[in-house]
Formats: structure tokens, sequence, C-alpha cells
């Protein structure tokens, strides 16, 4: 059994054969031929060069992360939660509003954008 790489590349395409194949342009010695199905390619994402931030010693003297904005809210289990999209994260999480006691301006400013919206919708 041989086992590969699961991806190569990148390869830049030439051509679109149809809606489900593409040829790429494959380099000088590559025995593969040269047309692929989308089911086998991916977009290629070029790495950042931004580092994670550091984790942050908050104001109480614990270590946190920077809360980049507050995205949505609810209610789960009887307690208010607010989806946070935090600085150099990709994922978001649903954090209690107990988490977030040392961002209350950003809070705030979530509350009055959703009030603002409310009142647009009922004018």
């Amino acid at each position: 059994m041989c086992i590969g790489p699961k991806w190569i590349g990148p390869y830049s395409v030439v051509r679109k054969i149809h809606n489900r194949a593409y040829e790429l342009n494959n380099q000088a010695g590559n025995k593969l031929h040269p047309v692929f199905n989308t089911g086998s390619l991916k977009p290629y994402n070029e790495p950042t060069r931004l580092s994670r931030p550091k984790e942050v010693v908050l104001a109480d003297g614990s270590i946190g992360q920077i809360v980049k904005r507050l995205v949505k809210k609810r209610t789960h289990k009887r307690r208010t939660q607010f989806l946070v999209k935090w600085v150099g994260e990709e994922k978001q999480t649903w954090e209690p509003v107990e988490n977030l006691s040392q961002v209350p301006d950003l809070i705030a400013e979530f509350e009055t954008a959703r009030l603002k919206l409310c009142n647009e919708v009922w004018d």
C-alpha cells in the first residue's frame, strides 16, 4: 500500500472545462492528468503572516482573550449568553454574560444597536 499526500499544489487553473471539471497547470514532470473533478479540488488559502495575539492579563489578574465584537444574544437554560467574536480567532463561542464583565462598553453598545434596529423595524 502506497500512502501519499492528501493535497498537493497549489496549481493555477488553466480553464474551466464545465461546471464540474477544471484543467490545472501541472508542473513539468508531473505525471497527473491535468483535468480534475471539482470534488477533488479545494481553493488555496495563503497562510497569513499575522500571529495569534498573546494572552492578555485582565484587570482582575486573570488571563484572557480580547473580545473583537458581540455577534448575537440568547437565553440558554435561563442564562443570558452572547456569541463572541475573538481577536485572532476564527471560531466564535457562546459565553455567559458573567464571563464578559471586562467589556461592559461592548455589551452596552450591542444592546443600543439592537434597540435601534428594533425601533427601525417598528417605525
